[in-house]
Formats: structure tokens, sequence, C-alpha cells
């Protein structure tokens, strides 16, 4: 996201930056683009998924809001998942337009009330958050990766993923010189089983960035598991961080931490310089591994 208020004597319009953007990111990089702008970042968002992927540019201002937006399926919009979009329908809610009419107060009691507004103010374009923020600061808060399966997952094949999904976790923090207290870990199981979860957190006695203590830290987890149900949708976050510097050695396993870490960060200089698939787990060949595939995509979508 962007914001070009106040630059239009130096670039021109909104579109003429689109369209000098698109162009120089297709010139440098070979990658077609889809821009959406908007008045603010939902409008921006929202218009760029329903519109913009289709045409490549559009743009809608808080007048079109009602001819071009709230047409569109709630299903169809940013923010909104199958589960949100089930609990809508069930209330006669199927498009965005109907969406932004509902009164506020059956939405807050629907879905309480920060999820409540927030569907209520996206439907109607209003959002007040900043387009800048501080990266360092939102660094700081935590990571978070997950993944849906197209099939059924066993609890033998969702290992490998986690496998995969804490060797990335653990170098996107030491990539920050970060280390986390807390790993957390959701599955989402078959359309079978409703949609349940199974949703756990672990809090470690001490702070890591090693990919093996976030692994270990999920078969923990997983052990409380009394659902042994397929699983469509699984999801990792690392929170409660601190600076690398911090870290508290354990005087029983320092010597072996050290080694792994020596190791760990060898693994990051080779994949920053040939690519996630440089190098990688064997275990990603068999079926049920996903970095091979994700590694074709940019922002979670194929090239």
């Amino acid at each position: 996201m962007i914001t070009i208020d106040g630059t239009e004597h130096m670039h021109g319009s909104h579109k003429q930056v689109a369209m000098k953007i698109k162009h120089d990111i297709y010139k440098v990089f070979g990658i077609p683009v889809s821009i959406g702008w908007g008045q603010n970042k939902v409008v921006a968002k929202i218009t760029m998924d329903l519109i913009g992927k289709k045409s490549g540019y559009a743009e809608c201002s808080y007048d079109q809001i009602e001819t071009l937006l709230w047409p569109h399926s709630v299903r169809d919009v940013w923010g909104i998942g199958g589960r949100y979009a089930r609990r809508l329908n069930a209330l006669g809610i199927y498009t965005l337009g109907q969406l932004a009419q509902k009164p506020l107060h059956v939405l807050r009691q629907e879905f309480g009330p920060a999820m409540g507004e927030q569907l209520y103010y996206h439907a109607n374009g209003l959002d007040f958050s900043p387009v800048f923020v501080d990266p360092i600061m939102e660094a700081r808060k935590g990571f978070s990766n997950g993944i849906t399966f197209m099939t059924d997952y066993s609890w033998e094949d969702t290992k490998v993923v986690i496998h995969e999904l804490s060797d990335l976790l653990a170098a996107r923090l030491r990539s920050y010189h970060m280390a986390a207290f807390t790993v957390n870990l959701s599955m989402r199981y078959t359309n079978d089983y409703n949609g349940r979860r199974f949703s756990q957190s672990i809090t470690l006695s001490s702070a890591t960035n090693l990919s093996v203590h976030l692994f270990e830290a999920c078969m923990t987890m997983n052990s409380k598991n009394e659902i042994p149900a397929p699983i469509r949708q699984i999801s990792m976050s690392v929170t409660n961080v601190i600076h690398e510097s911090e870290i508290q050695l354990d005087l029983f396993s320092w010597e072996e931490d050290e080694k792994q870490r020596a190791l760990e960060s060898a693994l990051d200089k080779i994949v920053a310089k040939f690519g996630t698939t440089g190098i990688f787990r064997a275990t990603s060949l068999t079926k049920a591994g996903t970095l091979q595939d994700r590694a074709k995509k940019i922002g979670g979508h194929y090239e």
C-alpha cells in the first residue's frame, strides 16, 4: 500500500502513477501486476481484488462504492472467510451491499463488537487506519505463516508441512535478529467435521529462533489433540518476541543449540543466494510437501 496524496504536480494523477508502477515492475521483473485505487486502504484492496485482477487496474471513489462494490458476493470479499460467509448467509446477507445496510447492532451482537464493526465499516468503505506503520514495531509483534490444503491431510502428512513452516518462521525470526517465547499452532479439520479447529499455544522457558525448537513445540501441543481427523488448513505463529541478544542460554543445552544455530545460519545464507528451493528437507519432495509449490507463487498466487 502507498499513498500519493499531494504528489499530483510531480507524478500526475493516481491512474498515471499506477500505470507507471505497473510498467516499471514488468520492465524490471517481468511480472504483471494488478493495482486498485481507493480513498483508503480497504476500498483500494477490495477494488483490486474484485475488479482490478481482471483488468489490471481499477479505481473506486466513495461515491462509486454502491454501484461498483456492493453487488459482489460477500464470499469474494477480502477479510471474509468461508465460515463468516456462511454465518452472514444465515442472516440473509449474500452481497456486500446487504452487509453494508445491515444495522450495526445486529452485526455486533452476532460477531462481537470488534468483528461486527469491522464488517460494517469495511462494507461501507470506511477505514481510518494509516497507510504507513512502523516496520520495527510491527516486526516485534511476531510472525505467522499458514496454508490451506487442496486435499485432506493426515497427521503424518501435516508433520511434513509443520517442518516447512518451522523452518520458514525460524528463518524470518533470524532475519530480524529476533527470538520468540510463544509458539501457536492452529489446525482446521475437513468440512465433514463442520470446520472444527484445534488450537494451542505453548510458552517456552527460553526464547528461540531455531526451527528444531519450534517443531518440537508443535509436537508437544499436538499430543493434546484428541480429534484424529483429516486436516484441511494449518497455521503457525510465533509471538512474545525479543531481540536475539537477550536469549538466555540453557546450561544443559547451549552447546547443542549453538551447533544447531550455526547450521541454520548456514542454511539462511544458501537460501538468500539461491532461493527457498536452493536447499530444503528431503521430506518436502514427498507428496505431502508444499515448499516447492509455494516457491512458484508470489503473494500466495501463481505468477
